[in-house]
């Protein structure tokens, strides 16, 4: 197993052996060792009986032809893919559970740091699943139904997926911490090395997303996909980073500063770490103002609470400014207003992802 090197205020996080880690396990297929017989004309038994084999997955689907021909193919082509799936749940193991990758060091995390990843996640395209293929199909003569087999080769698929861990851990091997000082020894802002650290979160993302796939098709063996501890400690590391970032409120009007409180400390809450609003060394700063309405229908409160708000860096930049509403419903008014501050507050945690944390 490699170690952490230190170079020019940067952690190199390498690692020479092993994939990927922690993923449900579905249990070995067993039954008959050859292949599914196929239509000769007549009904094949797989319309009925899904075909046995070892190492191998099957899914059925059929469609009416209502009109097109083309279309009832491909409809049930798309049912038989959505059959197989199915059946691979089915397959799944309940004793393995998915290990958390989500903690900062310590092992803690926060609903802020989730979110950002969820965002970051979001935003990497879903795994194909290969080694899936149509192995046979069947029209029935008299209603004109379309019938397709769909066939996975599990060993095959675990083969392909695991060569693309391969290469994303081969990736992950040179990544780094980002730098926390330039080259003639500047320091580098909190929020300039979030978004530096981007990049390879988004690399996390891609090799969760393989796993979610390896969860289906892997029979056995699963340490060889452990995640290298090296590579752990700078998802970690990573993850703390985000954390750290310091946002000040800055109330800009009197119901703003009425409600500055409670908004303060539902954003705490979700993890958000925030300082007094004259703290100089704040990476974000976040400038809002309210326009708070209510009104009382049948002893039930509605207070909405409308925000205008801007989000600027500690160089005064602006990330982003919107317009947002919360709403809070209660019998008591004060418990209404409370609430509206909760709903604002996480509209104000989503903005602040949404503005730092796009993966180009």
């Amino acid at each position: 197993m490699a170690s952490i090197k230190q170079t020019s205020g940067k952690r190199i996080f390498g690692k020479q052996g092993g994939l990927l880690s922690l993923l449900f396990a579905g249990v070995v297929l067993s039954g008959c060792s050859s292949a599914p017989e196929k239509s000769n004309g007549g009904m094949p038994s797989w319309v009925n009986t899904l075909p046995e084999r070892s190492g191998y997955v099957y899914g059925v689907g059929s469609a009416d032809n209502t009109g097109s021909e083309s279309n009832a193919a491909e409809n049930s082509k798309e049912r038989a893919r959505a059959d197989l799936i199915r059946q691979m749940q089915v397959l799944i193991s309940s004793e393995f559970t998915t290990e958390t990758q989500l903690q900062m060091k310590g092992g803690e995390t926060t609903g802020f740091v989730e979110q950002v990843n969820d965002k970051v996640r979001s935003r990497i395209p879903e795994v194909e699943l290969p080694g899936l293929s149509w192995s046979d199909s069947w029209v029935n003569p008299e209603t004109k139904t379309h019938y397709t087999l769909a066939e996975l080769n599990r060993r095959a698929a675990e083969a392909k997926l695991a060569e693309q861990l391969s290469a994303i851990d081969l990736e992950l091997e040179e990544k780094e911490l980002p730098a926390t000082e330039t080259k003639d020894g500047q320091p580098i802002s909190q929020i300039d090395q979030v978004r530096e650290a981007m990049p390879v979160l988004a690399l996390f993302a891609k090799r969760d997303k393989l796993v979610d796939q390896l969860k289906f098709v892997a029979e056995t063996g699963f340490s060889r996909f452990a995640l290298d501890e090296d590579l752990v400690e700078l998802r970690q590391e990573l993850n703390s980073l985000i954390s750290s970032l310091k946002i000040t409120l800055s109330p800009g009007n009197t119901e703003a500063r009425a409600l500055d409180a409670s908004l303060a400390e539902e954003m705490s809450k979700l993890g958000l770490r925030l300082t007094t609003s004259g703290d100089a060394d704040a990476d974000l700063r976040l400038t809002y103002s309210l326009t708070m309405s209510s009104k009382e229908v049948n002893r039930t409160h509605y207070v909405f609470a409308r925000s205008q708000v801007q989000i600027r860096d500690d160089k005064n930049r602006i990330m982003g400014a919107f317009d947002r509403e919360a709403k809070g419903v209660s019998g008591m008014e004060d418990r209404a207003q409370h609430l509206a501050a909760k709903q604002l507050g996480g509209i104000l945690a989503r903005e602040v992802i949404d503005a730092l944390f796009i993966v180009d």
